[in-house]
């Protein structure tokens, strides 16, 4: 059922992609409302309950205006850090992102300047604060009712004191998934390229079970490192 309902969740968000520059910044502003959702799914499988297909959809229930206040901080932060960073990277890094959107590994220059290398730097130093302010405010928002400020304080707070946990965390998420997409890559190695409607599943699939454990550690750690006298709001 998790991976059911996060296929459904890829489903949405591929459809939304189709509406020019909307849909994209849509589904950014609305993923905190389906992680809400999700959240509750969690507590109820705790509980002993089933996890549900309206689950998906119960942060519009719960909180909706918080959650999607924190999608739209989460908006804005990316849209402010990668401003910076094509600013600070200057032509060279827009000519190397350009030839990555493009899947032209060719046009990538095999060296890259030290102004490029500062703006990733820089771009890297500043999303983990806004990653570490964001990953537990939906579930602070949806489980403890709190607005959408003081889920994201209490997130970056929570975030930092736990700094070590949270980066080995990071680290082994990270390494997941580069593992899991290798795993993909050389599984779509024998798959012809004409056959489309095997290659995409297998790597949805893939995806979705990687989220699932995203979006059920993200709860495992909200239980962990939040009492249950977080001021309710």
């Amino acid at each position: 059922m998790w991976i059911a309902l996060n296929l459904v969740l890829l489903f949405i968000a591929s459809a939304l992609t189709y509406i020019p520059v909307v849909g994209g910044l849509l589904f950014a502003l609305f993923t905190p409302v389906f992680a809400g959702g999700l959240t509750l799914g969690c507590r109820d499988v705790e509980a002993g309950k089933p996890l549900l297909p309206a689950h998906l959809f119960a942060g519009f229930q719960r909180n909706a205006a918080a959650l999607v206040s924190i999608g739209g901080v989460y908006v804005v932060g990316q849209i402010a850090i990668f401003g910076l960073l094509t600013n600070v990277g200057g032509p060279e890094l827009q000519a190397m992102m350009q030839a990555v959107f493009a899947d032209q590994p060719s046009a990538v220059p095999p060296t890259v300047s030290d102004r490029v290398v500062a703006a990733v730097l820089l771009a890297g130093a500043l999303f983990v604060p806004l990653a570490m302010a964001v990953w537990f405010a939906p579930v602070l928002a949806v489980l403890n009712g709190l607005p959408a400020f003081p889920a994201i304080k209490l997130s970056l707070q929570g975030s930092v004191r736990n700094f070590p946990a949270m980066a080995i965390y990071a680290l082994a998420m990270g390494a997941l998934l580069v593992g899991l997409l290798f795993v993909v890559r050389t599984v779509l190695a024998f798959v012809p390229k004409n056959l489309a409607a095997v290659r995409e599943p297998i790597a949805m699939l893939v995806m979705t079970f990687w989220i699932s454990l995203t979006l059920i550690s993200a709860y495992l750690g909200y239980r962990d490192i939040f009492t249950a006298d977080v001021p309710a709001g």
